[in-house]
């Protein structure tokens, strides 16, 4: 079973990227193509897709085909042709990332794409059919596009439309109008850009999300509004979306890329498009995933308990830098990787959570840094990697070393008043840091519990320093509960 199909063109981006000595531009080819980018996003945030278009029998088809099918999308209802050439663009760009574009495309291969050439089999797999406007701008692959799109209406699948206006490639501004407009009335989910609205309608986004939904009988409009976030609405919300502050340098495939992921979202929600609610529309109220991977937990999040949903194997590094209203954290068995900062400046959180069936292995640099209230957190035994200062400017007292733990980073505890470490009996790290803990209390008592038969110096890091402090105890534990050799 696919979640999706995309059917349109293929084609390689040829960017500037810097001039030779003579001033002319130097060129590097990137694969492209807007429903390619599409399924990229798609699978990348935990959908599977495939891919119907046509290249040339060339060296730019091998490489679009291999990059696709590098990029988790089934290839085989891709056609190759060796009487036309792979499609090719050249795109320049304007200061503020800004994109011009021209193509080699007197046949390009793309075009050339006949319905008698589509595998049928893979859009009966699939949930969704996703196409845009350059299937649309000449014969033959226009009436292909329209034959796909009828059948895959008579099939119940669902139909995603991108506009994805490219004057340069149509006759005439009207001609791109009539074509782009028939899309629309066939789809059941519109990503179109507030450029296109002008282009279609001369109106803003709201206006025209409004006649989409009522003149066109989309089900879910998504208008991207550039720096200023992007539009959601269906028959019962509408919702506004800011975008993350960047120095734009190249924004192609940025509406590509938007579009595949909020489709992702909406397949996995397995919601009928007109049924989300406004929190759903706002992707689980921000919280940004990929694959199986959290990638971003937005500071304007209220939770003071958040429960990282079961089968994410990854918290990204920064997942949830400086939230400072998160007090508890639960972490699924799934999970593998506690990424580097990931929870660095929640200042308030106070609980981490690991079930009893964990396969958590890496807790990366400065994870949990400067998390003021947290005071004790004990750590799966799968864990075998600690990274520099993870628990630094904590208030961790007691710390239990995982069984299985190997890697011990350099001032691991720096800044945190750690008074009782301890080590299990067949612990055997083969890298333990320099200074990984502090000892700056002199009325303080430490306590430092090591392997039965360890090398104390080895173990304590700054071992010369530790071992003339009067406060300080080092004991050995007993090779009693040392595991039987299978």
């Amino acid at each position: 079973m696919l979640d999706a199909i995309a059917l349109g063109e293929l084609l390689i981006d040829f960017a500037t990227v810097d001039t030779d000595r003579d001033g002319y531009p130097t060129l590097a080819a990137h694969p492209g193509g807007a429903p390619g980018n599409f399924l990229a996003a798609l699978h990348a945030y935990g959908c599977s897709g495939a891919m119907l278009g046509k290249v040339g029998a060339d060296t730019f088809g091998d490489l679009l085909c291999a990059t696709l099918a590098q990029a988790g999308i089934r290839t085989e209802g891709i056609v190759r042709d060796p009487s036309v050439f792979t499609t090719l663009a050249f795109v320049t760009f304007g200061p503020g990332g800004e994109r011009a574009f021209s193509f080699a495309r007197k046949p390009g291969a793309d075009t050339q794409l006949r319905f008698d050439e589509l595998d049928l089999s893979l859009l009966d797999e699939a949930r969704l059919l996703h196409f845009g406007s350059l299937s649309l701008t000449q014969e033959p692959v226009r009436s292909a596009t329209q034959q796909a799109a009828a059948y895959a209406a008579a099939h119940g699948k669902l139909l995603s439309f991108d506009p994805n206006l490219r004057l340069p490639l149509w006759p005439d501004a009207e001609a791109a109008k009539t074509q782009i407009l028939w899309g629309l009335r066939q789809a059941d989910i519109v990503k179109i850009s507030d450029d296109e609205v002008r282009f279609l309608w001369g109106c803003g986004p709201e206006e025209g999300a409004a006649r989409l939904l009522a003149d066109f009988g989309v089900r879910l409009a998504m208008v991207t509004c550039g720096p200023k976030g992007c539009l959601l609405q269906n028959a019962g919300a509408a919702v506004r979306v800011a975008a993350p502050r960047v120095l734009p340098v190249d924004t192609t495939g940025a509406g590509d890329i938007f579009g595949g992921s909020a489709v992702s979202r909406l397949l996995q929600l397995g919601r009928a498009p007109e049924a989300l609610t406004e929190d759903e529309l706002t992707c689980v109220d921000g919280v940004l995933y990929g694959r199986d991977i959290l990638l971003l937990y937005p500071k304007t999040r209220t939770d003071a308990c958040f429960v990282i949903p079961d089968g994410i194997g990854y918290v990204w590094d920064f997942a949830f830098v400086g939230n400072d209203l998160l007090e508890k954290v639960v972490v699924p068995d799934s999970c593998k990787i506690l990424g580097a900062f990931a929870f660095w400046e929640c200042s308030n959180l106070a609980e981490v959570e690991f079930g009893a069936n964990s396969e958590l292995l890496i807790v990366d640099d400065f994870c949990f840094s400067e998390c003021y209230a947290l005071q004790q957190i004990r750590l799966p035994d799968s864990v075998y990697l600690i990274g520099e200062a993870a628990f630094s400017y904590t208030q961790i007292q007691r710390f239990v070393f995982p069984e299985q733990i190997v890697f011990i980073g350099d001032q691991l505890f720096w800044g945190t008043p750690v008074t009782e470490l301890t080590f299990h009996a067949w612990s055997l790290p083969q890298y333990i840091g320099s200074e990984y803990f502090s000892i700056d209390d002199d009325d303080a008592e430490y306590r430092i519990t090591l392997p039965f038969d360890a090398d104390a110096d080895r173990y304590l890091g700054n071992a010369e320093y530790v071992m003339q402090k009067e406060n300080v105890t080092v004991l050995f534990c007993e090779d009693t509960d040392m595991p039987e050799d299978e």
